[in-house]
């Protein structure tokens, strides 16, 4: 691995709560992660939506963490999935080295370097570096249909990205 990486974090927008905040506070941990890009990959019902929210969190987290942080929408905008989209990265941004990120504790991507896993992880391919979060928490369908019901998650995400949940009425059924 070379000095400095950016790491392409796919996943774990929809809505971005406090976990992944965590999450990238725990790769930026890593002596080798110089910037994140967050990459939100669809579909999604709503994609101006995950895109707002992106670009929000990425902006509350470089405020708050005094970090590297992008959102980067173009597997949105273009329709690519993971494979795609590192590809891209890795033509469009060639002095850059790139390492993949997810929460998605099926993937057989062998590009993925680290991979983020609430409790502990079990992983099959010994490249992969885990990034384990101790705690319990939902996950992100179980918060949107908090959301739903009309729970107050505030707490469990930037104050913005909950007022623009408010605001949009986003999850709501």
């Amino acid at each position: 691995m070379s000095n400095k990486v950016t790491v392409l974090l796919l996943d774990g927008v929809d809505p971005p709560t406090d976990d992944l905040r965590q999450a990238c506070n725990l790769l930026f941990k890593r002596p080798e992660v110089k910037t994140i890009w967050l990459c939100p990959i669809g579909p999604f019902d709503s994609p101006k939506h995950i895109i707002d929210m992106c670009n929000i969190f990425c902006q509350q987290y470089r405020l708050a963490e005094s970090k590297e942080m992008t959102c980067c929408t173009v597997a949105i905008d273009k329709k690519m999935g993971e494979d795609q989209l590192v590809e891209w990265a890795r033509i469009n941004y060639p002095a850059e080295d790139f390492r993949v990120a997810s929460f998605n504790p099926y993937s057989k991507d062998r590009k993925l370097v680290y991979r983020i896993c609430f409790g502990s992880c079990s992983l099959s391919l010994s490249e992969n570096v885990p990034i384990n979060i101790t705690k319990s928490v939902p996950n992100y369908m179980v918060i949107k249909e908090r959301i739903k019901s009309g729970k107050d998650e505030s707490k469990k995400m930037f104050h913005v990205v909950w007022e623009y949940i408010q605001k949009h009425k986003l999850y709501r059924g």
